[in-house]
């Protein structure tokens, strides 16, 4: 029987599942009989509810000893937080078992949640951006989210690698969004296989940005600045690293090697391959350098590139190409 992964989560589901609705109508050992040639069939998802009348207990006598074998789901109609614990301690006896797979609030109009104000939800608003197709990858996702967060006068916009696996998301293409030291969220590319259980089967992209922290990010109502009275230089450098380096690591050292003349730093290629050595990968920057006291000279410019690329060796290892 095909099985799929159920939604973030790591449990393993065959796609033929088992309603418990229906075994109310029907004898325990009735019922029990049934449930077993179900899962003998190959089905090990079993979905219950606390208003099914005895569905649970039928259940839980199934599968007396068997609890790590089955996927086991059920409901609460409970409209409290104390109604909610009340229903959850029941259907564990019923079901002879200490904990459940998927708990599912029936239509409620909050979600209790142990932690939360007298036990109800913490329900963040998130910002949600979703995309594919052949001009979209991490990257041009990456600048559509610098892009807001630069449009709020976010500061020390930078992107780290997440400290805990998430496994809705492609291990070596996802990244956690920071402003300074908040977290505002993550992008990335969705796991292959949890973009096949939603039946897409090509490369998706996706962001979730905390509302409440872009809104602690947002900086100052911007002020008049006169337009630069001095031209700039533009440079463009090649380094290479070891593949492991992120470009986020790389555009952080590049501004803390400046010295003050560097305005922009922009991403333009990535490469591997021929003249590359293996484990290693070739990343290329525009760097836009300008002073606001006088236009800058071939020599001051080239000294910025020196201090950007000695603090690029120096903290990554990464050398001019």
């Amino acid at each position: 029987m095909t099985t799929v992964r159920l939604g973030r989560t790591e449990l393993v589901a065959g796609k033929q599942s088992f309603g418990c609705l229906p075994i109310q109508r029907i004898t325990k050992e009735e019922a029990v009989a049934l449930l077993r040639r179900a899962y003998d069939g190959g089905m090990n998802y079993f979905d219950t509810a606390r208003a099914y009348s005895d569905s649970e207990e039928k259940v839980g006598a199934a599968f007396a000893g068997m609890r790590d074998k089955i996927v086991i789901s059920t409901k609460t109609q409970a409209v409290t937080a104390e109604g909610m614990r009340k229903d959850l301690e029941e259907s564990l006896r019923a079901l002879q078992t200490d904990y459940i797979d998927i708990y599912q609030f029936h239509n409620p109009a909050f979600c209790p949640k142990p932690g939360g104000e007298d036990g109800l939800a913490v329900e963040n608003k998130v910002l949600s951006m979703g995309a594919y197709g052949e001009d979209m990858d991490f990257y041009a996702l990456k600048g559509a989210v610098e892009a807001i967060l630069t449009d709020i006068r976010a500061a020390d916009i930078h992107f780290e690698t997440p400290s805990k696996p998430n496994p809705s998301y492609h291990p070596g293409r996802v990244a956690d969004v920071y402003a300074g030291a908040r977290r505002i969220g993550v992008l990335g590319q969705i796991h292959p296989l949890v973009a096949k259980n939603y039946g897409v089967d090509e490369a998706f992209y996706c962001a979730e940005l905390d509302f409440g922290q872009l809104l602690c990010a947002k900086g100052a109502d911007p002020e008049y600045v006169p337009l630069p009275k001095f031209p700039a230089v533009a440079r463009d450098i090649a380094v290479v690293c070891d593949d492991a380096v992120t470009v986020g690591a790389l555009e952080d050292a590049i501004r803390r090697g400046a010295k003050g003349l560097l305005k922009e730093v922009g991403l333009f290629d990535i490469y591997r391959g021929k003249g590359i050595a293996e484990g290693r990968k070739s990343v290329a920057f525009n760097l836009v350098l300008r002073s606001d006291e006088g236009t800058i000279t071939a020599a001051q410019a080239d000294e910025e590139v020196q201090d950007i690329l000695a603090a690029l060796e120096s903290e990554l290892g990464a050398v001019l190409r």
